[in-house]
């Protein structure tokens, strides 16, 4: 679950992402004073109300264990906002293992056409490690690869769900 979206993570889903090394956590999760928050376009404001209290469920592929059988994940997203004119604040739950965070991970997102693709690129969740990911998000599906750097990688896919 962690290797993929939000861990790389969307997140997968949807993932997805995260925190640079050069970037600390923000200290809140509350959107930025409303005289602060970019403007959203049509397409910007589809996704945001796609991911907002939404859960990515799917499965991820780990490269060289390809035997047919999928391994589940889950990333719970509380909200996202649009911080600057590519960067997206993800406040997510990400449950691994022993692992359970709550983090708000600024991403970027790019676009191809309607479509949001996530895209991560050396970035460091502590103390989980150091992801690439790119994940796309188009009407209720996400999809990508992921990469935990130096450790693996592989593909996700999934659905995005609204949480009940």
């Amino acid at each position: 679950m962690l290797r993929n979206f939000f861990a790389a993570a969307i997140f997968s889903l949807l993932v997805v992402p995260a925190v640079r090394a050069e970037d600390p956590p923000s200290q809140t999760n509350d959107p930025p004073p409303a005289a602060d928050k970019p403007e959203l376009n049509d397409h910007e404001r589809a996704f945001k109300q796609m991911l907002d209290g939404a859960v990515l469920v799917g499965h991820f592929t780990v490269d060289g264990q390809e035997n047919g059988e999928l391994s589940e994940e889950r990333y719970a997203i509380k909200s996202v906002a649009k911080i600057n004119a590519d960067t997206w604040r993800f406040n997510v739950r990400i449950q691994y293992k022993t692992h359970d965070l709550t983090l708000p991970l600024p991403l970027k997102v790019l676009w191809a056409g309607d479509t949001a693709v996530v895209t991560l690129d050396k970035v460091a969740i502590p103390p989980l490690g150091t992801f690439n990911s790119r994940v796309l998000f188009h009407d209720d599906r996400y999809a990508g690869t992921w990469e935990h750097v130096g450790a693996a990688g592989g593909s996700l896919f999934g659905k995005i769900v609204r949480e009940e």
